[in-house]
């Protein structure tokens, strides 16, 4: 008999999926033509807390990719397991274009969207699983860069920050490791962009794994 041993069970692709619904949610939300971020690091961790987490992808001088166009970041091993946590280093500068025109016009295809999500004026810090520890410098009026990380656990809730290991923001199924397979990150913005008091602006979106 032939005993089949994985001591690594994944070849795992970091890619963002994105797609339009072609719902109108409100007359106010909608889909995106463009969500553009900066992803430098990705660690999973086999634990809710995010504990024990390791390292599986890391880019020292990123670009702003589009993720709407389901770019690939990367590919990573692991051994077989669940992880029901990651943990993504990421720019807090996000910037977009709204697929739609909503009612108040605030958001339109040719509308330039640029937040900040991670600053001073919300006294933000985190805290990274390599000791790290980032404080937020830029403002809603003003932005700044920074390199937070954003923590993703199944036991997350959406009232969280995310900015932490003990306030992460939800992730709708872990990732499971099972042989040789290929996996793949879902970070979906459908009808996350958002005309509200006088701005075009991009909500949080569903994040995941297929």
């Amino acid at each position: 008999m032939k005993k089949l041993v994985y001591s690594i069970g994944l070849l795992f692709t970091l890619v963002f999926t994105v797609q339009s619904s072609n719902i109108v949610l409100a007359a106010n939300t909608g889909d995106a033509s463009e969500v553009n971020m900066k992803i430098y690091k990705l660690w999973v961790s086999p634990n809710t807390d995010c504990s024990d987490a390791t390292m599986v992808f890391q880019d020292a001088s990123p670009v702003a990719q589009n993720m709407i166009t389901n770019p690939t970041f990367g590919n990573a091993t692991l051994p077989n397991g669940t992880y029901p946590c990651i943990v993504l280093k990421m720019s807090d500068l996000i910037t977009g274009k709204p697929a739609y025109t909503s009612t108040a016009g605030n958001c339109t295809p040719s509308t330039n969207i640029s937040i900040d999500v991670f600053r001073a004026d919300n006294n933000d810090t985190s805290t990274c699983p390599d000791g790290s520890v980032v404080t937020g410098t830029g403002t809603n009026a003003s932005g700044a860069e920074d390199g937070p990380c954003l923590f993703m656990a199944t036991t997350g809730s959406n009232s969280n920050v995310g900015w932490r290991a003990n306030s992460p923001f939800p992730l709708t199924a872990p990732l499971v490791v099972n042989g040789n397979l290929t996996g793949t990150f879902v970070s979906d913005f459908r009808g996350k962009i958002q005309d509200a008091h006088g701005a075009c602006g991009i909500e949080p979106p569903v994040f995941g794994f297929q």
